[in-house]
């Protein structure tokens, strides 16, 4: 398709129809406060996980917190139906942080590879991860400032040249059959790796022996997430009915929420072996809130596949 001209800061050529400009400030405005929330998080997390004596890395991620954390409240308390003027004007004003610590994470990443940091619990897998988060994130934003769409490749997908769609939940009931299809493929494939990891890191911070249990349950969902990102690329690639790892990644996806909703709900109420898990109360709720999202993205995904 053609680009065509901004239209209230909104390119319309990174879509498959013009007419998704009208309704993206709306849709990526429902999903900012999630999405703000999980930034804010991630810099909790690193202030909180690596060694103290790095100073500066928890001066830095305690200033991307400072920065975000107004930020959230004010996309829970934005008027949902404002001018997309004005939400235009949020989303520039929350963009530059969700950037800068992006490029915080990347920086951390090359330091813990080249060996000059960090010390600390935070797992060095989960810097990549939560990267990737910010990119998602980022792309979501960036298509309402005619910024180039985000690639494949820069969130862990295959064909990682290609754009990727990184659309609000709400956006995908205005594309056509094809390109929501489309979307919610890539999206499963997205997330399910970012449920596989989820588990397996928070299984690696489970108690050796006294909670062997929790680590056994908590691993058992890596493998079929793992596998519901394959069947979602087969489907994306012609060889399987799409149809099927949608309903399937509905499916997994609930069982993984009702699972973390009871291990949230068992740690902070210290009803575990010992009494306490080596991973923080706010991570296990973390990942428990972005399980929520994209279950709900993957059912919106599914009425729009069916409705048309």
């Amino acid at each position: 398709m053609p680009d065509l001209a901004c239209k209230n800061g909104v390119s319309p050529g990174h879509f498959p129809v013009a007419g998704l400009a009208n309704v993206l400030p709306q849709a990526t405005l429902q999903d900012m406060p999630f999405f703000t929330g999980i930034m804010r998080d991630h810099a909790l997390l690193i202030r909180s996980g690596v060694d103290p004596t790095q100073a500066t890395v928890v001066e830095q991620a305690e200033c991307f917190a400072g920065v975000l954390n107004p930020l959230v409240a004010e996309t829970c308390f934005f008027p949902p139906m404002a001018h997309p003027a004005a939400i235009l004007m949020l989303i520039q004003e929350t963009l530059p942080p969700v950037v800068g610590l992006r490029n915080f994470k990347v920086a951390i990443y090359e330091a813990i590879k080249e060996g000059r940091a960090l010390g600390g619990i935070v797992p060095p897998q989960l810097i990549d991860h939560i990267r990737r988060e910010a990119d998602w994130y980022i792309g979501l934003l960036g298509h309402n400032l005619c910024m180039p769409p985000v690639t494949r490749g820069t969130l862990g997908l295959c064909d990682g040249r290609d754009s990727a769609f990184t659309l609000p939940r709400a956006a995908l009931a205005f594309l056509p059959p094809e390109a929501v299809t489309a979307a919610t493929l890539e999206a499963i494939q997205f997330w399910a790796r970012i449920h596989a990891e989820h588990a397996e890191v928070l299984a690696s911070e489970t108690i050796p022996v006294a909670q062997e249990r929790l680590r056994r349950d908590l691993t058992r969902f890596a493998p079929p997430m793992y596998e519901l990102v394959r069947a979602a690329r087969a489907a994306e690639c012609g060889r399987r009915d799409p149809h099927r790892p949608i309903k399937r990644a509905i499916n997994l996806s609930s069982k993984w929420v009702c699972f973390l909703k009871s291990v949230v709900e068992a740690v902070i109420a210290g009803d575990v072996p010992m009494g306490h898990t080596n991973f923080w109360p706010l991570l296990a709720d973390h990942i428990y809130r972005e399980s929520q999202y994209s279950l709900d993205l993957f059912r919106l995904g599914h009425t729009a596949v069916t409705r048309s």
